[in-house]
């Protein structure tokens, strides 16, 4: 993920640090495991990949709720990244360029 992009998860609670690793916050988790409970409990089809990626996008959209303000250069790299990740491996967010 491009540092904006880090830099725009973490403010808004997304993102969190732990030692040099970039995550999702346990929040972030937390929303995303209900909603994934929910279309289990609702006996849907098993969750795909990128029915994951879709779940997490609207779990942070929501975090995000009516504080959406960003640049577009921090907004973009963001959601951009999250979409890109591999959801076995969403959990951890690669940065890219320097830190």
């Amino acid at each position: 993920m491009h540092p904006s992009g880090v830099q725009f998860g973490l403010s808004r609670g997304l993102l969190q640090r732990r030692g040099e690793e970039i995550l999702l916050s346990d929040q972030l988790l937390e929303t995303i495991s209900r909603q994934a409970q929910m279309h289990v409990q609702l006996g849907r089809p098993a969750i795909r990949g990128n029915f994951l990626v879709d779940i997490t996008v609207r779990a942070a959209q929501d975090g995000l709720g009516n504080h959406y303000q960003g640049r577009r250069e921090e907004i973009v790299p963001f959601f951009a990244s999250v979409v890109r990740q591999n959801p076995v491996s969403i959990q951890k967010i690669e940065v890219s360029g320097a830190r």
